[in-house]
């Protein structure tokens, strides 16, 4: 994993030791073997501008054993450091840590939560971890739950934090559904507030974004996942963009819907 300095220079992200690339041997088994990894959904910002990154790390040969480890950007320095690195029980995930998202909190916290794939000892869960050192030291995982402390059941699909600028509440938007079967089904998805004091979804919060429709079936394929979010800076409305992928036994009839929910203020 590389990022760009400045505009100019690539700089390799270490999370563990290895030699550095040599553009001569680019193919170089050496290199390959150490800091492969994929980043998560996306770069916060404390308020003092410190960066974060949180990426899978990953092993080769060994999906089970995908990791994840949050990137730190010094702001003085402008230097990358890692935290350590969290791993699940390959029981709980058969392809480890997935598709991580990351949210610096009220009381300087630092959430990541990361999708699972369910394994021999547990159904698909979303799993988290915090920091309470500005992102140094990786707590280890937890069940990511409701705020009366109940579970609820998650297929292995992405997910996203969003704040609204308007109320400062924080939101997440993910598939819940009543009993998963491996990475779905990808229906219905939510929108909820996240109960930044307990790093729980706040069970009476939960607002439907959509669900398999009357007209589609018992169609298996629906996806109601892969979207974008961004908030109109305008309005102060979250708006939520997907492909339905599934819909219609034709790919390429796929709808795009656009969803807009406006957070109280």
């Amino acid at each position: 994993m590389f990022a760009i300095e400045n505009g100019r220079t690539d700089k390799l992200l270490r999370y563990e030791d290895g030699p550095d690339y040599d553009p001569d041997r680019p193919f170089d088994p050496d290199f390959h073997r150490t800091n492969n990894a994929y980043p998560g959904q996306r770069i916060v910002f404390a308020a003092d501008g410190t960066a974060f990154l949180p990426m899978v790390a990953n092993t080769l040969g060994e999906p089970s054993k995908a990791g994840v480890v949050l990137m730190r950007r010094d702001v003085p320095t402008g230097a990358w450091t890692p935290s350590n690195v969290v791993r699940i029980d390959p029981k709980l995930s058969r392809r480890g840590l997935l598709e991580p998202d990351v949210e610096c909190l009220r009381d300087g916290r630092i959430l990541i939560v990361c999708r699972a794939s369910g394994g021999e000892a547990s159904p698909c869960r979303k799993w988290c971890t915090y920091s309470t050192d500005g992102g140094r030291t990786l707590e280890p995982l937890a069940e990511l739950r409701y705020d009366d402390g109940s579970p609820f059941y998650a297929p292995g699909s992405i997910h996203r934090f969003q704040r609204s600028a308007g109320s400062g509440r924080l939101y997440w938007i993910a598939n819940i559904v009543a009993q998963p079967d491996g990475d779905g089904p990808r229906y219905p998805l939510y929108i909820a507030e996240i109960d930044e004091n307990r790093m729980a979804v706040r069970k009476n919060s939960l607002v439907m974004v959509d669900d398999r429709r009357i007209d589609e079936g018992d169609t298996e394929k629906l996806q109601l996942s892969n979207f974008a979010v961004v908030e109109n800076r305008e309005t102060l409305e979250i708006e939520i963009y997907i492909t339905r992928i599934g819909q219609s036994e034709n790919f390429w009839k796929a709808g795009v819907c656009r969803y807009i929910f406006a957070p109280p203020q």
